[in-house]
């Protein structure tokens, strides 16, 4: 069960790529960015994508864009689940 999120702000060039493991819309730098990205995440787990979305400093490539709020959804075996 998945109980437990980090939350990324994702630039919009990478939600797709990241979503849909197609990352044939980066180029080559995006795409060594975002797979280093992904190499150091504390968790594997499943994305989930909010509506939020601002112009701040994504977390992957730490640019000013237009980034979309992601959850990074995995089990942790630390809480309790609650009924």
């Amino acid at each position: 069960m998945l109980n437990d999120y980090y939350e990324y702000r994702i630039a919009e060039c990478f939600v797709g790529a990241i979503i849909n493991g197609d990352h044939s819309g980066l180029d080559d730098d995006e795409d060594t960015v975002l797979n280093t990205f992904i190499k150091h995440l504390p968790v594997t787990g499943t994305w989930g994508l909010t509506d939020d979305s601002n112009f701040v400093c994504c977390d992957i490539c730490n640019m000013y864009s237009l980034c979309y709020t992601m959850k990074l959804h995995f089990h942790n075996p630390n809480l309790k689940e609650t009924a």
